[in-house]
């Protein structure tokens, strides 16, 4: 049995990114992450442990509890089948870097029976090879050298798409997920969407305009598309979608 993890909060809520936008989820966020990137909108769950768990009452309230941090599996298990209601159909775990902590997400998957959505950056092949088989959706965040996550783009990249990979290879339904901005090279895009071809051409790609935030701006409307071209020369199935959550004012 793993021992206690820290956990920033969970709460049911829309999942607003990606291919499965709309789709009902419990997201338990964990915490830390090895990455700094510059547009993250959960800066907080980078940090390794915090004193307590907040944990969302009735779904859309916005009214929080604490419990402490770390939390025992027990604990988790039941706040998750807590706040699971009828429309919701996974498990999402997000961070933070979920991959830090696979020894809790091996435990989960054998005391929950619920699909797990995984989030990840992808800067851990190792330790997505211990979870590969029991991720049902892997989704793929992976960076631009503008983001500035890291001080060694390339070994990134490098592993980014090995996680991919890694997940594709497994059977689990595996997307990429790309933050776009006004300062998005084509060329850098090309890299990626090369990468992932050369995983399988039918990957779906999604380019998500960044949420405004100090330092980084969406790309224009002309330049998007311009972008979703650059990666279609590669990818078959190539979307742009915005954080929808936050449109509908959801968590």
């Amino acid at each position: 049995m793993t021992g206690p993890v820290h956990i920033d909060e969970i709460f049911n809520s829309i999942q607003g990114e990606g291919i499965f936008t709309g789709v009902r989820q419990v997201f338990v966020r964990f915490l830390g992450c090895p990455l700094d990137c510059g547009y993250c909108d959960t800066p907080h769950s980078r940090l390794p442990a915090a004193p307590v768990c907040k944990v969302e009452r009735i779904p859309g309230t916005g009214e929080f509890m604490d419990i402490p941090n770390p939390v025992d599996m027990d604990t988790l298990v039941k706040i998750i089948e807590d706040v699971w209601s009828p429309a919701t159909r996974h498990l999402s775990l997000t961070g933070g870097e979920p991959l830090t902590q696979t020894d809790c997400i091996i435990e989960l998957s054998g005391n929950l029976d619920h699909p797990l959505y995984l989030e990840t950056n992808g800067c851990l092949p190792d330790e997505a090879r211990k979870v590969q088989y029991v991720v049902d959706v892997a989704a793929c965040d992976i960076k631009l050298p503008e983001h500035k996550a890291t001080q060694d783009y390339q070994s990134l990249l490098k592993a980014e798409l090995e996680t991919v990979g890694i997940f594709y290879d497994a059977g689990a339904v595996t997307f990429a997920k790309c933050v776009v901005t006004d300062r998005t090279s084509g060329n850098d895009l090309d890299i990626i969407a090369s990468g992932l071809s050369d995983i399988d051409g039918t990957l779906p790609l999604v380019l998500q305009p960044v949420t405004s935030c100090p330092g980084f701006e969406p790309p224009a409307s002309k330049r998007l598309l311009e972008l979703m071209d650059a990666a279609g020369e590669y990818l078959k199935d190539v979307r742009a979608v915005p954080q929808v959550h936050k449109m509908m004012g959801q968590l």
